[in-house]
């Protein structure tokens, strides 16, 4: 009991955390402590952002059914004008590979980073415009009399 003190005080108190990252088992999704994590986070309004694991271990439908349950669960908490917080969840299988793009994009704008694909595209766009610019500059307009 002394640690779940320790770690409600901490989430609810702690002006550096930006936001709450969850864990979840997409089969077993919002245990008991799940919830006490939501209780005592929400209050301080910000994100929270839920990650469905192991959804290669579902069919399409029970993945998606887990997913709508999950959205339920969080829009259900309000703030004090009864709008929701902003909470929002994911499907995630490190196996298959899916969902990286999305918690990696969620993650970074969570706590006010450029995702890694962003970084990607910024550094690829560069050496794009200047290939481009050189491939133009080999190429001469043709001039009537030449």
């Amino acid at each position: 009991m002394h640690w779940q003190e320790l770690l409600g005080d901490y989430v609810q108190r702690r002006e550096q955390l930006a936001a709450l990252v969850l864990i979840i088992d997409v089969r077993r999704p919002f245990t008991d402590l799940d919830i006490q994590m939501l209780e005592w986070f929400a209050p301080t309004g910000k994100p929270i952002h839920c990650i469905l694991t192991k959804a290669d271990k579902l069919n399409r439908n029970d993945a998606a059914s887990a997913l709508r349950v999950a959205r339920g669960v969080l829009s259900s908490y309000l703030d004090t004008d009864g709008k929701p917080f902003p909470f929002t969840a994911q499907l995630f299988s490190a196996l298959k590979r899916t969902g990286l793009e999305e918690a990696d994009a969620r993650i970074c704008e969570l706590v006010g980073l450029t995702s890694l694909a962003e970084v990607a595209l910024r550094q690829l766009k560069p050496h794009q415009q200047t290939t481009t610019d050189h491939q133009h500059a080999q190429k001469k307009p043709l001039e009537i009399g030449e």
